[in-house]
């Protein structure tokens, strides 16, 4: 039976709605204006397919929290990434760094961002080749009222960083992913 005195909390309106700009700036000290991007998004601009193959690369990577001084962790504590051996893993950490390449255009609103490279799909066979500065400077051309930054202009750590602020990191697709 509903309470009389039924007051919704407000968790779901304070949190910053999907697709919603804002400035931030990067560890680098960079800043640009950027946007939210949940799993929801990820899946309607066909990113999630890569991020799914990503998370099960990384899944192999957890670690149950160790205890601090105090009490052992509940069982049903959450796994964290075991940072030093997802590094150990080359593939992980290409596949990792080719998704976020892949999404940081969708969240970086100004300055414009693109790919640093194309990828040709022929078959079951998927060509990855860096562009040209010709390639580079015919974008920046058709485009002369916008300033232009590739991927690989990117430090990795602001990526990280912005792939973590708007999406919740590799943390939130794990969890999405069970």
């Amino acid at each position: 039976m509903p309470s009389d005195n039924f007051a919704p909390n407000s968790v779901w309106s304070s949190t910053t709605p999907d697709g919603q700009e804002q400035e931030v700036t990067t560890p680098s000290g960079q800043t640009c204006r950027a946007k939210k991007m949940s799993i929801e998004a990820m899946i309607q601009a066909g990113l999630l397919a890569e991020a799914d193959a990503v998370t099960a690369l990384v899944s192999k990577h957890l670690a149950k929290p160790k205890a601090k001084k105090g009490p052992t962790p509940p069982k049903n504590a959450e796994s964290e990434i075991d940072i030093p051996s997802l590094m150990k893993d080359p593939k992980a950490v290409s596949e990792m760094i080719a998704m976020v390449d892949k999404i940081v255009p969708h969240i970086v609103v100004s300055p414009a961002v693109k790919l640093h490279y194309m990828e040709t799909t022929v078959g079951k066979t998927t060509v990855t080749k860096k562009l040209t500065e010709e390639q580079r400077e015919e974008m920046r051309q058709e485009n002369p009222d916008v300033m232009i930054v590739f991927t690989d202009q990117i430090d990795l750590a602001d990526k990280m960083w912005l792939f973590d602020w708007a999406a919740g990191g590799l943390g939130s697709m794990l969890a999405f992913r069970e």
